[in-house]
C-alpha cells in the first residue's frame, strides 16, 4: 500500500523529468539557446577537467625588478629558461602577459606553471626559447607607446632582456584574458621582431573599434597567430567572431573549458610548441 503524497511512480517520473531537464538543458546550452551560457556550462559540467600542474622539473629562472618610468612604480619580473640552458643563453624570447587578476608570479607558479610547460614543450622537440613575465596593471593598454603596462613592456622590459643576452629580435607575445587582448594589440603594433602571437581566451568586448579590428586583420595576415578559447568561456562569441573575420584563419582550437587556469593549462604545451616552431623560423 502506497502512502499518501509522493508515490513510487511519481518519484520515478519526477527523477526522470529532472534527468531529462538536465540533458535537455545541456543540449540547449550547446546550441546557444539558453542565456547565461558560461555559468550553465560550468553547472552542467561541460567544461571538462582541464589540466593539472605537470609533475616535471623546470629549467632555471631569474627574478628581478625594474624601476618603470612608464608605470611610475617598481615592476617585478621573472624570466624562465628551458632545462639544459643556462641563464646566459642567447635564446629567442616569449613575453607572457598575465590576466587582470594575476601578476608575473602566477605565470610560473601554481596558477599557470608555464616554466614546467616550457620544459615539456622543449622536451617534446620544440626549439628552445625563454619566457619572461612582468607585473602589469589589470587593464593592459592597447598601444605600446607612452605610459602604462604596454609601454613598460616595449620600452623597458624588452631592452632589459636584451641586456641579459636574449634575442629580442626574435620574440613573441602570449597572454590570457586581458593579457590575451594585450597580446593581440601589442603584436599587431610591433615590427618584424614579432614572430608569433598567442591569445588565450582574450577578453574581447565584441564592440572593438573597426579601425582596431582592421589593424589586426592586416597584421595577422602576415604574423603567425594562434587563438584558443573554451566553449564555456564568457568571451566565446566575440572571440570566435574575430577568428571568423581573420584571413588566413589563425591556428588554435575551440575545446571544452571555461575562463580558468585548468583550461589555460590544458592548451599550454601545444601553444608553446607552436611558439617554438615560429621563433625558430627565418
Amino acid at each position: 500500500m502506497e502512502e499518501a503524497g509522493v508515490t513510487r511512480r511519481g518519484l520515478l517520473l519526477g527523477t526522470t523529468g529532472v534527468v531529462a531537464g538536465i540533458a535537455g538543458g545541456g543540449f540547449l546550452v550547446e546550441q546557444d539557446v539558453l542565456p547565461g551560457r558560461s555559468r550553465a556550462y560550468a553547472l552542467l559540467g561541460l567544461n571538462g577537467e582541464g589540466a593539472p600542474v605537470p609533475d616535471v622539473e623546470a629549467g632555471p629562472r631569474v627574478d628581478g625588478t625594474l624601476d618603470s618610468r612608464a608605470m611610475g612604480i617598481e615592476v617585478g619580473w621573472t624570466v624562465a629558461y628551458p632545462p639544459g640552458h643556462g641563464t646566459d643563453a642567447a635564446l629567442p624570447l616569449l613575453v607572457a602577459l598575465h590576466a587582470a587578476a594575476g601578476n608575473h608570479e602566477t605565470v610560473f607558479d601554481a596558477g599557470l606553471a608555464l616554466d614546467r610547460f616550457l620544459a615539456l614543450a622543449v622536451g617534446a622537440g620544440a626549439p628552445p626559447f625563454a619566457v619572461v613575465a612582468a607585473d602589469g596593471t589589470p587593464r593592459w593598454p592597447l598601444e605600446p607607446g607612452g605610459g602604462g603596462s604596454g609601454g613598460m613592456v616595449v620600452t623597458e622590459l624588452l631592452p632589459a632582456m636584451a641586456e641579459r643576452g636574449l634575442d629580442v629580435g626574435r620574440m613573441g607575445y602570449l597572454g590570457w584574458s586581458a593579457g590575451g587582448y594585450a597580446a593581440l594589440a601589442l603584436g599587431a603594433s610591433g615590427g618584424d621582431e614579432v614572430r608569433v602571437v598567442v591569445a588565450t581566451s582574450p577578453a574581447l568586448s565584441g564592440s572593438e573599434p573597426e579601425e582596431l579590428l582592421e589593424q589586426w586583420r592586416e597584421a595577422y595576415a602576415e604574423t603567425p597567430l594562434r587563438i584558443d578559447i573554451g566553449r564555456g568561456d564568457p568571451f566565446y562569441h566575440p572571440v570566435t567572431d574575430l577568428v571568423d573575420s581573420l584571413d588566413p584563419s589563425p591556428a588554435g582550437e575551440v575545446t571544452p573549458g571555461g575562463h580558468t587556469h585548468p583550461y589555460w593549462r590544458s592548451v599550454a604545451q601545444e601553444q608553446l610548441e607552436y611558439v617554438g616552431a615560429q621563433l625558430a623560423g627565418e
